[in-house]
Parts: structure tokens; C-alpha cells; sequence
């Protein structure tokens, strides 16, 4: 049976909304967000969200709730010369987990307080051996190949990342110095379901990477008309003959944070 079982509920207003689990946090005096910034960073790996918070001035905007654990913290003292000239709030949302459905949540609150733009950026498994470990992956395109997507959009193979993000992601990388690869990100729920005929069907079309949110976070943008990216490190190598787990040789984390910035910053003009 294709997802959802009731294709007829695009149409249909939902029965909990973000706005209305927001006003009861406030009302019960726990809100979620003492504030929402202009754009996100996303961070579904602990290393790396911990390590933005070691090396940035961030102050927190997380509340305290029984139902979702995340931290959101805001960039502060942000420096025009060696961070990234912007007028724009940008923050950092990390330590709830991996998969689509809470990483769906957290962007459907935060866009309801203000978010406009959402950048996931961290490590991801790659499907083309070719490819240099040492190149950023920017995603254009997923594969909706989880559940999340199909809640919110009719069925298609595939969903775009926004343009826009893409564009501002190529250009950061490039004036970073930085190399890169840009191309489609195959979306599953099921880390130990990745099968041989899969691997070898996305790997002959070209498919650079394999991941848990990409195609969710892709379809809640387009849903709510938000920038919604990724920007890839590759941690390891998924072929059809072996697992090499090459961690250590892509872009360090404290590189990719001003790329990332950049291109928020530029998806939000500024």
C-alpha cells in the first residue's frame, strides 16, 4: 500500500498545528522558544553541534519541555570580517536525535515562530567511490525514500532542495577555497535496510549520498515556502562490496560552519 493510505489528505487541515502546540507551552508556562531566528543551522550529529557551541558565542533559545528534547542556540558577537556580514539571526539546532519525523517537528515549530530558512549541514555517507573525500557534497535533490515527504506532498520519485540554497551553498564553498560535488542524496528511515540492489541502482544513476532527512526537510520547506538545504561532509563509503568507514579526511567542522553561515546568510539576503 503507497504512503499515505489516505491520499486524499493533502487537502485536509490537520488537527495539530504547530502555532496551537506553541501557544499551550507558552499558556502552560514552559514555552518551547523564548525566540525564533531568521535561519537555522541543523545539526544531527552531537560531535559536531557540540563542537560549533566550543568554538562560537552562542546564548541559548531553547525552553525546557517534556515532549521534545533539542537545544537552539543563538550566534552571538558575530564578527562582519571573519564570520559573515549579515543582519539577519541565525542560529544552531542540535541534540535531538537523527531521522525525519522529529527533525520535521522542530522545523514546523520553528517556522511557525519566524524561521525562514533551514540549513542541515554535517556528515553523510557517500555512494561514489570516485568522489574526494576532501569535497563538500551539496545537495540539490532527494530521494523520497522515507515516510515524512509523503505526508506532505503527493508522491514523486524525487524532491528539490531550494535553488536558492543551492546557489548561495556553491557560492560559499567556492569563495571558502573549498571544492565541492552537487547532485541528489538518496532519503531512507531504514539504516540497516540499505541494500545491495539500492546501493547499486543509486550509485549507477549518479546518486552522491545517502542520508536520514533530506527529503522530510526538503518537502516541509516546500510545504511552508521556506530555503531548506544540505550540505554534506562524507564520513564514510557505501558501495555494493564493502563499508569503509573513512572518517577523518573531509572538511573539518570548523570549516564548514562559515560555509553554512554564508550561504544562510545569503539565502536570507543579508
Amino acid at each position: 500500500m503507497p504512503v499515505p493510505n489516505d491520499s486524499g489528505k493533502y487537502d485536509a487541515p490537520s488537527i495539530l498545528t504547530p502555532d496551537g502546540m506553541l501557544s499551550d507551552a507558552q499558556a502552560s508556562g514552559a514555552p518551547l522558544l523564548e525566540d525564533a531566528p531568521d535561519g537555522v543551522l541543523v545539526c544531527y550529529q552531537s560531535h559536531f553541534f557540540d563542537h560549533v557551541l566550543d568554538v562560537r558565542e552562542t546564548e541559548p533559545l531553547h525552553g525546557e519541555s517534556d515532549l521534545l528534547e533539542f537545544e537552539l542556540h543563538r550566534f552571538t558577537g558575530l564578527d562582519a570580517d571573519a564570520d559573515v556580514d549579515t543582519d539577519a539571526e541565525l542560529a544552531v539546532l542540535g541534540h535531538f536525535g537523527i531521522g525525519s519525523p522529529t527533525t520535521a517537528i522542530l522545523m514546523e515549530l520553528l517556522q511557525s515562530a519566524g524561521t525562514e530558512a533551514f540549513l542541515s549541514v554535517g556528515w553523510s555517507g557517500c555512494l561514489q567511490p570516485d568522489v574526494p573525500q576532501s569535497h563538500y557534497l551539496v545537495v540539490d535533490e532527494a530521494i523520497r525514500d522515507e515516510g515524512v515527504s509523503h505526508h506532505y506532498l503527493p508522491h514523486s520519485e524525487r524532491i528539490d532542495a531550494s535553488g536558492a540554497m543551492v546557489a548561495e551553498l556553491e557560492h560559499a564553498v567556492e569563495a571558502a577555497g573549498g571544492k565541492f560535488e552537487v547532485g541528489a542524496t538518496w532519503t531512507t528511515d531504514a539504516l540497516f535496510r540499505e541494500t545491495v540492489p539500492e546501493i547499486e541502482r543509486y550509485a549507477e544513476d549518479g546518486v552522491l549520498a545517502v542520508d536520514m532527512e533530506a527529503a522530510a526537510t526538503f518537502a516541509v520547506g516546500d510545504y511552508r515556502g521556506l530555503d531548506v538545504g544540505s550540505l554534506f561532509l562524507i564520513s564514510d563509503y557505501l558501495t555494493t562490496d564493502d563499508w569503509d568507514r573513512a572518517f577523518g579526511e573531509s572538511p573539518d567542522v570548523v570549516d564548514a560552519l562559515p560555509v553554512a553561515m554564508e550561504a544562510l546568510a545569503g539565502v536570507l539576503g543579508r
